[in-house]
């Protein structure tokens, strides 16, 4: 009978701790994009009216120093496209915006101790490998390729654009994506996408899907969608395929900074 109940008291622990596991392996959040005639003008200040017509996503989910915990501060992040580009517009509100970090603005280098936003994308739904983009609060910018649960390859640059900036509510970004800078399958209308923001001050993360240590920023499975994806303009398009890309460094899940220099 003893045995009988620990055996017991054993699966329910066992069953308990990769709950979580299971939860975000099932539970993907989606947006749908929508598909607006023109784009908007980058200059790190949210005030078109393309904004106003985006899609918004606001649920994000504290990630550090409390896994699953709520966030200090809001975050809210605004999508929308063209037939040519991915518009993204970023608002990281702060209630004590004297203390933002922001001054980097070298290319492949931001993040070294500001505040930043990180997104990305699995365009071909594999969960192997996508695209990073990382803003800066300072307008530095960084792009790369990724394999799930290594650091992104930032030898990797692409063509797109950012800017940022700053008031007495917080810091924004805004980033405009060409299609034809990335490679994905026409046929598919949803990719597979995450973002996250970081507060360095507080060495907070915030994180919109699979916001949970046991899974890192750079873990390609677990991802949200954006839905809505479908007649895109490619034009000439550049020859980026992220599978033959690079060499990349690999770490553990629960490693989550990309700072180091490419070998």
């Amino acid at each position: 009978m003893l045995n009988s109940l620990r055996l017991l008291i054993a699966s329910i622990c066992f069953a308990g701790a990769f709950k979580p596991v299971l939860l975000f392996a099932v539970s993907s959040p989606e947006i749908e994009v929508p598909r607006l005639e023109n784009g908007t003008k980058i200059d790190g200040i949210l005030d078109e009216e393309q904004w106003d017509m985006a899609a918004s996503i606001s649920d994000f989910t504290q990630v550090e120093p409390v896994s699953m915990g709520e966030p200090s501060q809001r975050t809210e992040l605004r999508v929308f496209s063209t037939s040519k580009a991915l518009y993204l517009g970023i608002l990281c509100f702060d209630s004590e915006p004297d203390k933002i970090l922001a001054k980097e603005r070298r290319r492949d280098n931001p993040g070294r101790g500001d505040d930043r936003i990180r997104f990305v994308f699995d365009t071909f739904g594999r969960g192997i490998d996508g695209y990073y983009f990382g803003v800066a609060g300072g307008g530095g910018k960084a792009d790369g390729v990724v394999r799930s649960g290594g650091r992104p390859d930032l030898t990797w640059d692409t063509i797109w654009d950012c800017d940022t900036s700053k008031d007495s509510e917080g810091w924004y970004a805004e980033i405009e994506i060409p299609f034809r800078s990335l490679a994905f399958d026409k046929s598919k209308t949803v990719w597979n996408f995450n973002v996250e923001r970081e507060i360095r001050r507080d060495h907070e993360k915030v994180r919109w899907a699979s916001p949970t240590r046991l899974r890192s920023m750079w873990t390609l499975q677990g991802l949200g969608k954006l839905k809505g994806l479908e007649n895109l303009d490619t034009g000439i398009g550049l020859d980026f395929k992220p599978t033959l890309l690079g060499r990349y460094r690999s770490t553990d899940e629960s490693g989550s900074d990309f700072d180091f220099e490419p070998s």
